[in-house]
């Protein structure tokens, strides 16, 4: 898959998490910016928004778009 296309995706996704959230939990995926946390989170990680914590680590974008239906 192309990188523009992921990046629709996770636009997709993070549009699907703000809408879907509940009582100021909003989460939303990020891509590794650098080597060094591509190592450490993979190239895909979700955080909380508001307290800026990590929640999952190694996303894979293709399964949650297919589980969230964008």
């Amino acid at each position: 898959m192309s990188g523009q296309n992921e990046i629709a995706k996770v636009k997709r996704i993070n549009r699907r998490l703000e809408k879907d959230s509940r009582s100021g939990s909003v989460m939303k995926v990020s891509r590794a910016r650098s080597e060094r946390m591509r190592l450490e989170f993979g190239d895909y990680y979700m955080v909380e928004v508001y307290h800026n914590v990590l929640v999952e680590k190694d996303v894979d974008i293709h399964a949650l778009a297919k589980k969230l239906g964008v």
